[in-house]
C-alpha cells in the first residue's frame, strides 16, 4: 500500500463508525456512542430536550428517514456520488478500505450513506429504511429536476471558469443564449438556494456569482470585474466550445503556447511531461496577468533551468504571444488580441525589468540595459520600445 492509499484509508478510518455493520438504521444508531448521536442530532438541527440516549436514537430515526431531507440531499449529488449510491442501492455493502472520500463523504455527511470500521476492514453501506424511501421517490421527475439542476450548476461553473464573477441578470441571459428551456429569476433563486446548502467553488456578492479566489485581500479585482462596460462583450463560444469551460483546469492549446512547449522542448528540458506541466502553470499564471517574474518563477519551480542570458531574450517573446493570446477574467473571457480585434486598442504592452533568471548554475538578475535589444521581440533597442 502506497503512500496516498495510507492516507486515505486513516481518513476513511476516521469518518466511519467504530461498530460492526448493521442494515438496519435503527439497530444501527443503537450501536454507536452518545456523543455521535449528539453530532447527528446537531447536523440534521434535530431538537432534543435532554441528553437521553433513547430520545436521541428516535429523534435521529425520524429525521435520518424524512423523505425531503434524503431527496434535496441526492439533488445536490455529484455523478460519481450519485454513481456509489446507485451501487450501494443494489447490494448489501461495499467492503472497501480505500474508497475515495471525495466520492463517499458527502453522502456520509448527509446520513445517506453509513461506514463501519470493524476488524481492520471498512464497509460501506445505505440501511435498508433508506432504501425504501427512496423507492417512494418519483424516480422520472426527480431525474428531470435533477438534470436541469445539474445544467444550471454545469453553466454556473463555465461562467466562473470564464469569468471569474457574473451578474445574476447576465448570468441569466447566458444560460438562456444557449439552452431552448428558459431559466428564470425565480427558478434560479430555488436553484442558487440549494446549491449553497453545499460548498462551491463561488458565492453570492450582491447582485452577481463570484469566484472563491475573491477575499477581502482582492475585493478591488472584483469591482473591476463587475463594473459595466459595454465595450468589453462577453466571450460566447458555440455552445460545443463553451460547455469545455466547465472543467476548471481546461485551457486550450493555442500556437502560441505549441511554440513555447516547443521551444521548451527542443533547448531546454527533454522530459515531455515535465514541460507539459509547466506549460499548464504558465497558461494559469498568463491568464491571471501576473508579471514576468512569475512566469520565471515556474521554471524554478518545476527545476527547468536557461542556459544563457541569451535564451532568455529568445524566450521572452513567445512568452509575451502567449500572455496576449491567454483567456482572462479582465477581458470578460477573451484573450488581448481578441479584445484588440474588438475595440481596436492595442494589446498592452509589456514593460519588463530587472529579473531574477533561474540558470543552471545559480539564480541570476537579469538587468536589461538601455541599449540592449528589447526581450519583446520587436528588434528595437529597449530604450526605443517597452522601455519607453
Amino acid at each position: 500500500m502506497d503512500y496516498f492509499e495510507k492516507e486515505l484509508e486513516k481518513l476513511n478510518v476516521l469518518n466511519a463508525f467504530e461498530a460492526k455493520p448493521a442494515s438496519g438504521l435503527k439497530e444501527i444508531l443503537e450501536s454507536i456512542q452518545t456523543k455521535e448521536l449528539m453530532k447527528i442530532a446537531a447536523e440534521l438541527k434535530v431538537n432534543y430536550d435532554s441528553v437521553d440516549r433513547k430520545l436521541l436514537i428516535n429523534a435521529d430515526f425520524e429525521e435520518i428517514q424524512n423523505m425531503k431531507r434524503i431527496e434535496n440531499a441526492l439533488m445536490l449529488t455529484r455523478s460519481k456520488e450519485l454513481d456509489l449510491f446507485t451501487e450501494l442501492l443494489g447490494t448489501g455493502y461495499i467492503q472497501d478500505n480505500i474508497l475515495l472520500r471525495g466520492n463517499t463523504g458527502y453522502l456520509q455527511d448527509s446520513y445517506i450513506v453509513f461506514s463501519f470500521y470493524d476488524e481492520g476492514k471498512i464497509y460501506f453501506l445505505i440501511p435498508e429504511e433508506i432504501k425504501q424511501i427512496y423507492k417512494q421517490i418519483d424516480y422520472p421527475q426527480f431525474l428531470k429536476k435533477y438534470n436541469r439542476f445539474k445544467q444550471i450548476d454545469q453553466y454556473l461553473n463555465i461562467c466562473i471558469t470564464l469569468y471569474g464573477a457574473v451578474k445574476k441578470q447576465k448570468f441569466i441571459e447566458i444560460f438562456n443564449r444557449y439552452n431552448d428551456e428558459k431559466l428564470g429569476n425565480k427558478e434560479f433563486t430555488s436553484a442558487l438556494d440549494n446549491l449553497f446548502l453545499r460548498q462551491q467553488p463561488f458565492y453570492e456578492f450582491e447582485d452577481a456569482i463570484v469566484c472563491d479566489y475573491f477575499s477581502d485581500d482582492n475585493m478591488d479585482e472584483l469591482e473591476f470585474l463587475l463594473e459595466d462596460n459595454d465595450d468589453i462583450p462577453f466571450f460566447m463560444p458555440p455552445k460545443e466550445r463553451f460547455l469545455k469551460f466547465e472543467d476548471d483546469l481546461y485551457y486550450e492549446m493555442t500556437p502560441q503556447l505549441q511554440r513555447l512547449r516547443d521551444y521548451i522542448i527542443r533547448n531546454m528540458c527533454r522530459d515531455e511531461e515535465d514541460v507539459s506541466e509547466l506549460i499548464d502553470d504558465i497558461e494559469l499564471v498568463c491568464s491571471l496577468e501576473e508579471p514576468f517574474q512569475s512566469i520565471l518563477d515556474e521554471f524554478e519551480r518545476h527545476k527547468i533551468f536557461f542556459n544563457s542570458q541569451a535564451q532568455v531574450y529568445e524566450i521572452a517573446p513567445l512568452i509575451y504571444d502567449v500572455s496576449n493570446n491567454v483567456r482572462t477574467w479582465t477581458n470578460r473571457g477573451h484573450t488581448h488580441f481578441e479584445i484588440s480585434q474588438i475595440t481596436g486598442e492595442p494589446v498592452p504592452e509589456w514593460v519588463p525589468g530587472p529579473v531574477k533568471v533561474p540558470m543552471k548554475n545559480n539564480s541570476k538578475i537579469l538587468k536589461i540595459n538601455r541599449n540592449d535589444l528589447c526581450p519583446c521581440g520587436s528588434g528595437k533597442k529597449y530604450k526605443r520600445c517597452c522601455g519607453q
